[in-house]
């Protein structure tokens, strides 16, 4: 197989640049930096594609069941979440923007940045721990679940970036654990998760595996919406 035919004829050399200065220009590790990078990524991506669309800080959300156990009068709760990128696909029926027009949009996968410095080191056991780190898998894992609560889909597609490396997975509409309620920052940890991603290999920009594994997701996933 072919790797991935980039889109952007200077892709390579923005790619280049984005990660040199997320990596050299940023002593305090923040995570903004990095969206340039995952923000070329994803339109080269969609670049072609007509009828697909990104969001940077998209909102997901989802009205929650009340509990009865906590009152008598039990008001429905709506969950909110907000991935670094949402990339939507869209339907279009009728013409223009007037009487007749519509529009049906799904999201097509959801993406996660962290950021990565260089002295962290990136050996293939300290990579795997970022991405396997608990917060961060539930952090995705309520994307997915949320997504299937709204819409009727088999699967949905999510990605793990860290820094300058990444994974994608999908999450099936099986029996699905409820999303956690709480943030989960300091002692507000999840419970524990009852429903697995099936991921993929972890992949680093810049690599043919990468290009190849970008192409096989890119197939698999526009084959799922379309």
């Amino acid at each position: 197989m072919a790797a991935f035919v980039h889109k952007y004829p200077h892709y390579q050399k923005k790619l280049r640049r984005s990660i040199h200065d997320a990596i050299h220009n940023n002593p305090k590790g923040n995570e903004a930096p990095f969206y340039e990078v995952w923000d070329l990524w994803i339109n080269d991506f969609i670049l072609h594609a007509e009828d697909y669309s990104s969001r940077p800080q998209g909102v997901l959300s989802v009205a929650l069941k009340p509990d009865k156990r906590r009152t008598a009068n039990p008001k429905q709760a709506v969950m909110k979440r907000s991935p670094d990128f949402i990339v939507y696909h869209s339907r279009e029926a009728g013409g223009g923007t007037g009487e007749g027009y519509s529009l049906k949009r799904e999201v097509a996968f959801v993406a996660e940045i962290k950021p990565w410095m260089e002295g962290m080191g990136d050996s293939p056991a300290k990579v795997d721990r970022d991405f396997n780190e608990r917060d961060f898998l539930g952090q995705v894992r309520d994307h997915g679940k949320m997504i299937l609560m709204k819409h009727a889909k088999a699967r949905v597609w999510l990605v793990q970036c860290v820094g300058m490396f990444w994974r994608v997975g999908t999450l099936r509409n099986d029996e699905l654990s409820p999303p956690s309620k709480r943030v989960p920052v300091g002692k507000n940890k999840p419970q524990q998760h009852r429903t697995s991603i099936d991921w993929w290999p972890i992949q680093k920009l810049g690599h043919v595996d990468s290009d190849i594994q970008q192409l096989q997701f890119w197939r698999q996933m526009s084959n799922d919406i379309e």
